[in-house]
């Protein structure tokens, strides 16, 4: 049974509305008498059919109670730029007030550069003209809506909905359960419709709510969802957070829910203990004490781990993408951000399809085990009842994994003297526990700051001009953004030992204290900045990577391998309008500062002569958008990078 029949039991139980008008589509396939639609579309526009029936590949509807009204721009790819279908006349009664409630399902999706856009229209003279209500806003289930029509009453009117895919290969709408009903605005009842935790994500800008995990000491943000049950709308409220027996009172004003809408409310943020960490949320004085129904504000409990990493554990995130995949700068964007929040204990390893980094045998594994782009793994392991996740979804995933003791410690290394056609990685493996099965070892050369200049290096960016929200910047970029605008990071460059991994490198169940090394020579394509390559070591087990190691920066030539990188600290890291650059470099002299976005844009660059060790130098944040910047110090051909996170 769909949300809206739920809610509207509820609100018939408290609230006594009337019904003047009704239509739930289940008397046929046929149109409902005087209903009427016009349509440019192939395929005859709106239709009423099953949930099941109206779907398509890429829109499928969720089940409903029986048969739906709908169009599908999926399935037809055709003219859907005025569907629009209206209803018979209705009479609205005069002096009582009257809403509209219905239920739909629509994404109000964003496939550069069309947006699809659904909007409710009335008309008072019988059709000849009409205007619009309100746009509906997207939502990814059914999803119950409210419209007051109390300004009508006493008139006859029709209501129309109008599905416009602006020229776009688009999704659809489904609509049922349609209703008019006069309510009792003597009731005000606000509910508690949820809660969680959540942490800000500063890269995307966005907050992600409720892992089960967040590392021990990180700040978190609890939230608490109050929806308004009832027609009369809700001004006020206060909102309450018991926390280890301390309870803390937080005024919400200022608002206007009206029916069936609902308000996030975060709090102060909280530090997570270590182990379980529990919270109530509740709300009181409703309207400033006017509500009528009271019994449905009581607590509700928020749950949550505080994790430690384990020491030596490196998840691995491995995902399938490419330039052609206009929705995959959402797996560079999170990712990026991963690899700079939990850089010793995450990797990342981007598996390009389509485009000019592909690795033939990497990408055919990939492409076979994910369902679309972008997708992927972490740690090849089960994730909220599925391998497959999500990149938006790797951090929850992440957590999962990284306090466990995977009984096996990684690392490898890579040996290459500059301009050598092969390159030689070693890899060690340390079982502090005995772990029992078939052990297996995959090898991935990977790479950073990879870039092209022919158009096929071009990345298609579906979240231009942001109506599919903001993504790391990538809202403000062209679709597709130009090759020279695009950096790309994580590259999957090689694999050694199939995707399923090599047998016969450890032996079956080792016991805890054995050690085992292998070593891959690797040919070196001349298109390869090698000092920008790390290995990556992977031991799998029943499909699964137990743990990983990485290499640090790769040895360019034997001769000069004492001669160490230019090392440098950040701080305030986040920064707010000024951050200071500390150097500890070892290798004196001239040193060039340069910061870039997370598509490898370059915000500012500057050199500075003639500095010793231990200098500090000064970068100016305050004209810079929120979000994750990489810092790049090079001197005497050494480079260090550092990630710095901008949040004022």
């Amino acid at each position: 049974m769909k949300k809206i029949l739920l809610v509207a039991n509820l609100f018939f139980s408290v609230a006594m509305s009337a019904q003047i008008w009704s239509e739930n589509f289940n008397s046929g396939t046929a149109l409902p008498a005087g209903w009427s639609q016009e349509s440019a579309a192939t395929d005859g526009g709106w239709s009423v059919n099953t949930s099941a029936g109206l779907s398509s590949t890429y829109f499928t509807i969720p089940a409903s109670d029986g048969n739906i009204l709908g169009t599908n721009d999926d399935a037809c790819d055709c003219d859907k730029s005025n569907d629009f279908i209206m209803t018979p006349a209705i009479t609205l009664p005069a002096g009582e007030a009257a809403f509209l409630l219905f239920d739909y399902f629509y994404f109000n999706a964003t496939i550069a550069p069309a947006t699809e856009i659904l909007s409710l229209e009335i008309s008072v003279d019988g059709g000849a003209s009409w205007d619009v209500l309100q746009e509906i806003a997207g939502a990814g289930s059914w999803t119950a809506a409210a419209v007051d029509l109390s300004d009508f009453a006493g008139t006859n009117i029709n209501l129309g909905f109008r599905y416009n895919d602006n020229g776009g290969w688009m999704y659809g709408v489904g609509l049922d359960n349609m209703e008019i009903s006069s309510p009792d605005l003597t009731v005000v009842d606000a509910i508690i419709s949820g809660g969680g935790v959540g942490v800000f994500n500063p890269a995307i800008p966005v907050t992600n709510y409720n892992f089960t995990k967040y590392l021990t000491g990180e700040n978190v943000i609890p939230t608490i969802a109050v929806t308004n049950n009832a027609f009369s709308p809700i001004t006020s409220f206060d909102a309450v957070i018991t926390v280890n027996g301390f309870e803390v009172v937080e005024s919400v004003s200022g608002i206007e829910l009206g029916y069936n809408q609902t308000y996030l409310h975060e709090f102060a943020t909280v530090a997570v203990n270590e182990g379980a960490n529990s919270w109530t949320v509740s709300i009181e004085n409703v309207n400033e004490g006017t509500e009528t129904v009271t019994n449905n504000n009581g607590a509700a409990a928020l749950s949550i781990q505080g994790v430690t990493p384990f020491p030596g554990r490196l998840v691995v995130g491995e995902y399938g993408t490419g330039t052609w995949c206009g929705w995959c700068v959402r797996s560079h964007t999170y990712t990026d951000y991963l690899s700079s929040v939990y850089p010793e204990n995450f990797v990342s390893i981007a598996v390009h399809n389509g485009d000019p980094m592909v690795v033939g045998e990497y990408d055919t594994a990939m492409g076979n085990a994910i369902s679309g782009y972008p997708s992927g793994f972490v740690d090849r392991a089960n994730f909220a009842g599925s391998a497959e996740t999500d990149p938006s979804d790797f951090e929850a995933a992440l957590l999962e994994r990284i306090s466990n003791n995977p009984g096996v410690l990684v690392s490898a290394d890579i040996d290459y003297t500059a301009g050598s056609p092969t390159a030689t990685i070693n890899c060690d493996f340390n079982f502090t526990n005995a772990v029992t099965g078939i052990m297996r070892v995959a090898v991935v050369l990977i790479e950073d700051e990879v870039s092209g200049t022919s158009a096929d290096w071009d990345q298609a960016n579906y979240y231009s001009g942001g109506g599919s929200g903001p993504m790391g910047g990538y809202e403000n970029l062209s679709n597709p953004v130009d090759a020279s605008d695009m950096v790309y990071s994580h590259v999957a460059r090689a694999i050694f030992g199939t995707y399923a991994g090599q047998t016969g490198i450890i032996t079956p169940s080792p016991a805890a204290g054995s050690t085992f090394t292998h070593q891959v020579t690797a040919t070196v394509d001349p298109s390869w900045n090698m000092a920008n390559m790390r290995a990556v070591a992977m031991v799998i087990k029943s499909g699964d990577i137990l743990n990983a190691g990485i290499s640090g920066q790769t040895v360019l030539n034997v001769a000069n391998e004492n001669n160490s990188a230019t090392e440098f600290s950040v701080y305030p890291n986040p920064a707010n309008n000024q951050a200071s650059i500390r150097l500890n470099n070892s290798i004196a002299g001239d040193v060039t500062i340069t910061v870039s976005d997370m598509t490898g844009k370059t915000i500012a660059s500057k050199t500075y002569q003639n500095l010793s060790s231990d200098s500090v130098v000064f970068l100016n944040t305050s004209e810079y958008s929120n979000g994750l910047y990489i810092v790049r110090a090079e001197s005497a051909g050494s480079t260090t990078t550092k990630s710095l996170v901008v949040n004022k």
